[in-house]
């Protein structure tokens, strides 16, 4: 039980500093004004950050060896 607490926390914890990395909320209309770009534009950029960055974080996972160092 223990174990589904802190994996729960830290997941958690996790998605909270993926949308907040993530997030145009301050600045989407901004942003839009700048660049010219529409809101779905907006929104496919910050879909494709989120899966660089997932995968990044897998690739290095794959990477590592036992002792957590990287290859």
């Amino acid at each position: 039980m223990r174990a589904w607490v802190v994996w729960s926390v830290a997941t958690s914890a996790y998605v909270v500093a993926i949308l907040q990395r993530t997030s145009f909320g301050v600045s989407s209309a901004e942003a839009g004004e700048r660049f010219g770009a529409a809101p779905a534009a907006l929104a496919a950029f910050v879909v494709l950050q989120l899966v660089v960055y997932a995968g990044m974080q897998i690739l290095q996972a794959s990477c590592s060896t036992g002792s957590g160092r990287a290859v």
